[in-house]
């Protein structure tokens, strides 16, 4: 089956669906700091322009669209801005081009934030869209943990099913709830492997890295830092890796943190955060998915923001199997969660 990829970014979603026997027919990815890392590693061009710039007629015919338009503004860490954000506007864009292409599926990823009280008139909507243009959808929040990825990430994925296939999407059953995938299992075996850390301004990326991307950066980490625990044992999964390098968690060999006050801690010596490369194997990319980047933020951007490619198979896999085999799935008579 064909697959369009909207907000491509790193290409963690299209990972997945490729694993699964789709294929990409069409990316599309605006940030230029990723046009790289995506091209380098999928071997094909992107669509380089402002979606809303792209006439409908060049996005090929396909069977899906996959894609997590721009989540910043509802994200419970960023401005709440919701719908009245750019960014948050690009959600429209996206059910645009799904009402146009007609495909037989689509699935958008975003943040927990999506669901909070300030932003229910906004979701709202989003699913009145998505009900005006004739799809089922079936919101879902997940950890990835529970689907093997080595860390608690907890995400909503919407899954549109179109009406006149005559069902609705059944999100996959935890693989994984009760033996979640450690950190010692996805990071251990790098663990003596050669770590640049750079300590100038600029963080600016070493090529010559033994395992590539296998570095990080020593900037003083955010104020959170100083409030929560940001490291976890070795047997653990690792805390959610964000798209900020001063936000990404210490690294589980790293000493226990100081405690100052009641309210207060700060790292000790000879604690660091994880490398990119660390915080790719926590997000499940293979070792020969290779970042390309200028500045380390960059290189932890892209990895933070991309959905897990594990995850994004089992999707990929439960979609496959449903729209193939579609009297299997039980038979709704209309409405929308």
């Amino acid at each position: 089956m064909r697959v369009a990829s909207l907000f491509s970014g790193g290409g963690g979603l299209d990972l997945g669906f490729l694993a699964a026997g789709f294929d990409i027919v069409y990316a599309n990815e605006f940030d230029k700091n990723i046009w790289k890392t995506y091209e380098k590693n999928h071997g094909c061009e992107l669509d380089r322009r402002d979606l809303r710039k792209v006439p409908f007629s060049e996005i090929p015919d396909c069977e899906g669209i996959i894609g997590g338009p721009p989540c910043q503004s509802w994200s419970a860490a960023g401005a709440h801005r919701g719908i009245d954000d750019l960014r948050g506007q690009l959600f429209f864009s996206y059910i645009r081009v799904i009402e146009a292409k007609r495909p037989l599926f689509f699935l958008a990823e975003n943040v927990m934030g999506i669901l909070t009280k300030p932003h229910s008139y906004a979701l709202g909507r989003i699913i009145r869209e998505f009900e005006k243009i004739r799809y089922f959808v079936f919101p879902h929040t997940v950890d990835a943990a529970d689907y093997g990825v080595p860390q608690n990430r907890r995400r909503v994925f919407f899954v549109g099913i179109r009406r006149d296939l005559g069902f609705q999407f059944r999100f996959p059953s935890p693989t994984h709830r009760n033996n979640q995938v450690s950190q010692k299992e996805a990071i251990g075996d790098i663990e003596g492997s050669e770590v640049q850390g750079l300590g100038n301004v600029a963080n600016i990326a070493n090529p010559s890295c033994v395992v590539p991307n296998h570095e990080y950066h020593l900037e003083k980490p955010l104020p959170e830092f100083f409030v929560a625990d940001r490291r976890r044992p070795w047997h653990l999964p690792s805390f959610t890796i964000r798209a900020m390098g001063l936000s990404v968690p210490v690294h589980p060999s790293s000493p226990k943190p100081i405690r100052v006050n009641a309210r207060r801690l700060e790292p000790a010596p000879g604690s660091r955060r994880f490398t990119v490369r660390e915080c790719a194997r926590v997000q499940s990319f293979p070792d020969n998915f290779v970042f390309h980047y200028e500045r380390l933020e960059v290189g932890y951007r892209i990895v933070g923001n991309a959905v897990p490619p594990l995850l994004a198979k089992v999707i990929a896999e439960a979609l496959m199997e449903q729209l193939r085999n579609p009297g299997e799935v039980t038979i709704t008579n209309g409405g929308l969660l």
